[in-house]
């Protein structure tokens, strides 16, 4: 099977996390279109936007198939099957360099999320050029952490990180700069009318400190709102 789309996500693994967040990505928007990459012999997941490719990610042939290089991104997550962190973190190093090569060839600048067991590996990640890294143990172990000291702490990053709530719940959502927005303080105040926190530029919390200095043209500003909320702005 060839995939002929674009604007898609692309998983490489499937796991149980891996079908979690396909799960997640169908429930947040309704024509998400997801391709899958494993070496499974049949489809392990059914879904008319659903599409199995059965190969190695590892080669260019598979890759060109799920047409990688028109993804909003690719997804690697660490393979269940492999109990050792760094056998684990080293084959999905190796699928990382692998869509490198391959995006040289394209241009496109692929944005790439992996999943990463050992942080000490994220130095050899970003030598090749990952986007954004999920530390799998250690947002756990940080959210236990977290909890103790803080009861409840859990229940606000579940509110964001699931939908169960549906529509009406709050979510984080990525907003477009406005021209008449100059400042941050003009622009939270403006999207608070709307029913909308701002919270953060890109990853900078810190925006109450920068009431009144301007928007630069890079950022990207990030709130939490519900669905209907966010349509709205």
């Amino acid at each position: 099977m060839t995939f002929k789309g674009e604007n898609h996500f692309v998983i490489v693994g499937w796991t149980a996390k891996s079908k979690n967040t396909i799960k997640e990505l169908f429930a947040a928007e309704p024509k998400t279109e997801i391709v899958l990459i494993d070496e499974l012999e049949k489809t392990p997941y059914e879904h008319e936007r659903f599409l199995y490719i059965q190969g190695s990610p590892t080669d260019e042939e598979t890759l060109k198939r799920a047409r990688i290089e028109k993804a909003k991104a690719v997804l690697l997550f660490a393979p269940d099957g492999i109990t050792n962190p760094d056998l684990a973190d080293g084959k999905t190093l190796l699928t990382a360099s692998s869509i490198e090569r391959y995006d040289e060839g394209t241009e496109s600048n692929i944005y790439t999320i992996a999943e990463i067991l050992n942080e000490r590996h994220v130095g050899n990640f970003n030598h090749v050029k990952v986007d954004e890294f999920i530390l799998s143990h250690q947002s756990v172990s940080n959210l236990m952490a977290k909890s103790a000291q803080t009861k409840g702490t859990s229940h606000l990053f579940t509110q964001l990180l699931s939908r169960r709530d549906g529509d009406a719940g709050s979510d984080l959502w990525e907003v477009e700069l406005k021209p008449e927005w100059k400042t941050y303080g003009e622009a939270y105040e403006a999207l608070k009318n709307k029913g909308a926190q701002l919270i953060a530029d890109r990853d900078d919390l810190n925006i109450l400190k920068k009431w009144h200095d301007s928007i630069p043209k890079e950022a990207r500003l990030f709130v939490i709102c519900d669905k209907k909320t966010y349509q709205r702005i």
